[in-house]
């Protein structure tokens, strides 16, 4: 949460939150109730990975602010208790997602060898075309830091 301003997937799980707390309170005549918990019975599974349904989404992100799947009915019956609920796994949500956020940007920036030494590699490639060069690509790290070509004549 750098400049006071959520992720954008912190607000995407907390609209997600705050849907699926209204659709589990509604009766089960209703049709967004119905096709949130409703499956197929006819049809056929395609050839490969199964494509991510909506479900599958907010199964995972239930789980990653920490909330079982099995007891969202329980937990959404109350209107006032699901919203304080919702806050608070929003928070450890924030704080994780920070963490990680963090340890991602200090993993990057972080100098290759111990002593803060870059290591450069420099790769000679033979392009034959019409008139041959020679490319010399100096890597430092991961990164592509210069190219220079030179006449093979």
């Amino acid at each position: 949460m750098r400049a006071g301003v959520d992720s954008l997937d912190a607000m995407i799980v907390r609209k997600q939150l705050r849907w699926i707390g209204h659709v589990s309170r509604m009766p089960e005549n209703r049709l967004p109730r119905q096709i949130l918990y409703g499956e197929l019975a006819e049809g056929r599974r395609s050839v490969g990975r199964q494509r991510k349904r909506y479900k599958d989404c907010l199964k995972a992100n239930l789980k990653k602010c920490g909330i079982q799947p099995m007891q969202l009915e329980t937990l959404t019956e109350d209107r006032d208790e699901w919203k304080a609920t919702c806050q608070a796994r929003m928070t450890s949500f924030n704080q994780n997602y920070d963490r990680v956020a963090e340890e991602r940007r200090a993993r990057r920036h972080r100098p290759a060898l111990p002593g803060g030494e870059h290591v450069i590699r420099r790769l000679w490639f033979f392009v034959p075309y019409c008139k041959p060069f020679l490319f010399l690509i100096e890597l430092r790290d991961r990164y592509k830091v210069g190219v220079r070509s030179q006449d093979c004549v």
